[in-house]
């Protein structure tokens, strides 16, 4: 069965050009990819969701392109319409491109009324139109006509089709044409001018499947895979749709669980693969697999080096002459690639056991770490010498941030350790060197062999039940740290000297591995426990963990400055780091996480710039490789200081790039909260859709894990979604499931509180004062201790609110005044909700300070992004007869992850410069620039921030 998933921006782009054509406007959309991105899977998608349409479809045939007039007239059979004259006879006068234009408007006649109430001239034969005809849906019709692989449309089509579409300008049609990527040149330069310069023209690339496009691939198809086999398929496919597709149908259950190391290679390109390797050379074969096993990229010398080959170019020749590897041309330093990570795969799946070795062993004599990484492959038996430079190699990789290539080293030393118990110690290493940064995926299958283990000791339940709490298996995690707490006396306190020639090992990573592992798990089973509601439990733990590691062991700092947020001790929460230095710069590395937990502490406080700092520095860290648990909450925590602060462009930014992180290294627990702040920029900037689609992801991941914290976040953010569509009925129903998980109090203290003010908003929009009133006085509540000036605000304003809906200006004017007092210290965007609020509220002969105030705050609005707001403070100063700048006419058509990009190109950033901040591939970021650019039909980045700033997106400058 075949199921459409992902694609939802190039289906918005296409249903707004649908809708363009529908006014009497028409558009041709260019919908670009390389084969198999699913250009016509899409158009087919388009047109069976659309209602109201007429589709005709026009196909080029790459074996009919010499033939005159071969696509038109296939489709003018295919419609069973009657022709305006039959083609010329074999030998007559030449087909005429302008003749059968007139014919192909002549098929289209049938279009129905433009918005003017004209159409096109009317010809002799209206057609009646071939495939799908769907009457349903209201307002008016228009033709949809797809062109198919346009590259392939003989010369005199692809003519006629050029002179039918410039005078159809102003009828409803919209055509839809695919074409293969770097494909344009071969129709000519008319064609060109046509698409690179006409304003009918939207240019639709289409991209790479993500990592979550590809797990909902493969749920829909039946063969649901984990996260991280979706992120192997995204590896070895690129993310093309066809070959995703592919690759999944070809796993079997052990593999789509990650049972196996390797994917497999799926049937046809396999059979392709071995049928071209038989035909080649024997050095053109040994080049082959020397590139398949040495990586995706190797250097051209090393290639020869593992191949033994005198003459690897002419080799290489051969190879890119039978489409199986390109050579990249330059220098001595010239690398070799393949054409497509599958066709490596097929390579390497084609090489002998005995014959790998022999490439591994020669691949060991390059040196360095990957000559070291490659003698351990070849090694037949037990070397601890080895072991114990891949062990030294591996702690220098770590302490670079190279995580995973440090854990597999470590594995891979264990391998080679001739005594069980040192390979048991170093498989441990790798499992926790995997679990500190917070990598739940990668840490799985580490997981799953300890979890075979009839009796395990201290240490690996310990890392066992970390990595279950990462998965949001809290009842299992308490059951293994429990019994971890109680055997922890009786471990061996750390390894002797290893037995052997070679190197000492480096130092291991605290003075007891096992002391250190329970504590660490201690602290961070009392935070579950906490967000679980648990707070006997959580005093429990949190009492080991110092017992064990005191107080300033930093997960027992963290779940400490956590804790007594919750209970709104902010004072106290901020002493749980006093030991750390002012300066962020200055703390110690390895207490990154609890500098990330000091921010989020002082962004309750109110400190936002102090905040930012601190999360800026943990951030910057883990950028640059230093592992961390904390790593998503970090981006979600500077996001929300950044929010407060009044810098939504940087927000936005980092609460997406949080999402992904998140999802990348399946933080399961994590997702409720992560996608609940995600709501707040977009729904106070009137993105309702992206707002609505992180509450529905906080919801969906919250029922999932069942968590309380968990659930109450994603309620939080439901509500909050709500309100920003308008939909107060919604709100109060997500405020009332919201109530009935428990008390949120405690997690209001964490900071997603808004929920509050939108359902006081929601009373009051139904009238309902004494409910608006009671949940007034439920926020007025609060623990005093954690009570801020920006809840204080904005309970200020809504008092006064609602004292005006019930026509009491007194009361009204006794909440501004106390509003007033605590605004200095409120954040932007709530001083000037204040400043709208009152400037409504004052009187016909207050017009001067009424100005004064929504002018104010409309440039707030303004310089925030905030839409809605922007538009009630313009309506309210034009009431007063003040000339307000009209709202940017043109709206630019941008995803989540585009949106990133161009933020940041706002800024000045490089290409180089927003890849490492977004942690993705210059080319990845170049992609994307692309894909804007082709779809608002700009060709700068000048022009891009010109739009940008003109349609008041946050951050833009």
């Amino acid at each position: 069965m075949e199921t459409f998933v992902g694609r939802r921006h190039e289906l918005a782009v296409l249903r707004a050009a649908l809708e363009s054509a529908r006014a009497g406007s028409a558009q041709f959309v260019l919908v670009e990819g390389d084969p198999g991105a699913g250009k016509s899977t899409l158009l087919a998608e388009f047109t069976g969701r659309t209602a109201g349409t007429r589709a005709l479809w026009l196909r080029g045939e790459e074996d009919e392109r010499l033939l005159t007039g071969a696509a038109l007239d296939t489709m003018v059979r295919n419609t069973g319409a009657a022709r305006r004259s039959a083609p010329p006879a074999s030998g007559g006068h030449p087909r005429s491109p302008l003749r059968d234009a007139a014919e192909l408007i002549d098929l289209l006649g049938a279009l129905p009324a433009t918005a003017t109430g004209t159409g096109s001239a009317p010809g002799t034969g209206t057609g009646t139109m071939a495939a799908t005809e769907v009457t349903a849906g209201s307002g008016p019709g228009a033709v949809v006509l797809i062109v198919d692989d346009l590259q392939w449309l003989d010369q005199h089509s692809a003519e006629a089709l050029l002179l039918a579409l410039r005078r159809l300008r102003n009828d409803c049609l919209l055509t839809l044409a695919t074409v293969r990527s770097r494909s344009l040149p071969v129709l000519g330069e008319p064609w060109l001018r046509f698409l690179n310069g006409d304003p009918l023209v939207t240019r639709l690339p289409l991209g790479s499947f993500s990592v979550s496009d590809i797990w909902k691939l493969a749920s829909v198809r039946g063969t649901a895979v984990t996260p991280q086999v979706a992120a192997a398929v995204l590896r070895d496919t690129g993310g093309n749709p066809l070959h995703c597709r592919l690759v999944l149908d070809a796993l079997d259950p052990a593999a789509r669980a990650g049972l196996t190391a390797d994917l497999p290679t799926p049937v046809s390109i396999d059979q392709m693969v071995r049928h071209r390797l038989n035909a080649l050379s024997a050095p053109a074969r040994a080049v082959a697999e020397a590139a398949a096993v040495l990586g995706p990229r190797p250097p051209l010398r090393d290639v020869a080096v593992v191949a033994a080959v005198d003459d690897p170019s002419g080799a290489a020749a051969e190879l890119a002459a039978g489409y199986l590897l390109d050579e990249q041309p330059g220098t001595a330093d010239a690398e070799v690639r393949f054409t497509h990570p599958l066709i490596r795969r097929a390579v390497e799946a084609t090489i002998r056991f005995e014959r790998r070795r022999e490439l591994h062993a020669r691949a060991g004599t390059l040196g360095g770490p990957v000559g070291l990484a490659y003698r351990a492959a070849a090694a037949s038996g037990p070397d601890d010498r080895l072991a114990a430079e891949l062990e030294q190699e591996a702690r220098n990789a770590a302490a670079a941030g190279a995580v995973e290539p440090a854990a597999e080293l470590l594995r891979r030393a264990a391998g080679l350790c001739g005594d069980a118990r040192e390979g048991h110690r170093l498989m441990l290493d790798a499992f926790e060197t995997l679990l500190d940064s917070g990598n739940a995926g990668a840490a799985e299958p580490f997981g799953r062999r300890f979890r075979a283990e009839a009796a395990p000791d201290a240490r690996t339940a310990a890392l066992l039940g970390r990595l279950d709490m990462l998965g949001g298996r809290v009842a299992e995690a308490e059951r293994l740290l429990d019994h971890a707490w109680h055997t922890r006396d009786g471990q061996d306190r750390g390894p002797g000297p290893r037995a052997g020639p070679g190197p000492a090992p480096a130092p291991a990573p605290g003075p007891d591995r096992t002391l250190s592992a329970v504590a660490t798990g201690a602290a961070q089973l009392a935070n579950f426990l906490v967000l679980m509601g648990d707070g006997d439990g959580a005093g429990r733990w949190i009492g080991r963990a110092i017992d064990i590691g005191g107080a300033e062991n930093c997960a027992t700092a963290c779940v400490l400055g956590i804790v007594r947020a919750m209970v709104g001790d902010l004072a106290a929460a901020a002493d749980a780091f006093a030991h750390l230095p002012q300066a962020s710069v200055r703390t110690r590395p390895e207490d990154t996480d609890a500098l990330t937990i000091r921010g989020l502490v002082r962004t309750l406080g109110e400190d936002f710039s102090g905040a930012i700092t601190d999360l800026s520095v943990a951030w910057s860290r883990t950028r640059s490789g230093w592992p961390s648990r904390l790593a998503s909450q970090t981006l979600t925590f500077l996001a929300d200081a950044e929010y407060r602060q009044g810098h939504w462009g940087d927000a936005a930014t980092h609460t997406e790039l949080s999402v992904s992180l998140a999802h990348d290294a399946d933080r399961v627990w994590e997702l409720p909260f992560i996608h609940g702040y995600a709501v707040l920029v977009p729904a106070a900037c009137g993105n309702t859709g992206l707002a609505q689609a992180h509450a529905e992801a906080a919801r969906s991941s919250a029922i999932a894990v069942g968590i309380p914290a968990g659930l109450v976040t994603a309620s939080a953010a439901c509500a909050v979604a709500a309100g920003a569509r308008g939909d107060h009925s919604g709100v109060l129903a997500a405020a009332e499931q919201l109530r009935a998980i428990g008390d949120p109090a405690p997690f209001d203290s964490l900071g997603l509180w808004e929920w509050r003010p939108a359902e006081i908003e929601a009373y009051l929009a139904q009238k309902r004062w004494t409910e608006a009133e009671r949940a007034l006085d439920e926020m007025d509540r609060m623990p005093s201790r954690s009570a801020t000036a920006t809840r204080a605000t904005e309970a200020a304003r809504l008092r006064a609110g609602l004292a005006l809906a019930r026509h009491n200006p007194a009361a009204a004017a006794i909440a501004f005044e106390r509003g007033r007092a605590a605004a200095p210290r409120a954040g932007r965007y709530t001083r000037a909700l204040l400043d709208l609020e009152e400037g409504r509220r004052l009187a016909a002969g207050e017009r001067r300070r009424a100005v004064a105030l929504l002018t104010s705050a409309r440039e707030v609005f303004r310089t925030l992004g905030a839409r809605p707001a922007l538009a009630a403070a313009s309506r309210e100063l034009a009431s007063r007869d003040v000339l307000v700048p009209a709202a940017p006419s043109r709206r630019i058509s941008i995803t989540p992850a585009q949106a990133s990009v161009a933020r940041l190109v706002t800024a000045g950033r490089s290409n180089r410069e927003i890849a490492a901040e977004l942690v993705v591939s210059v080319k990845t970021v170049e992609y994307h620039l692309a894909q804007i650019y082709a779809a608002n039909g700009i060709r700068s980045r000048t022009e891009l921030t010109a739009l940008l700033v003109a349609g008041g997106w946050p951050g833009a400058r």
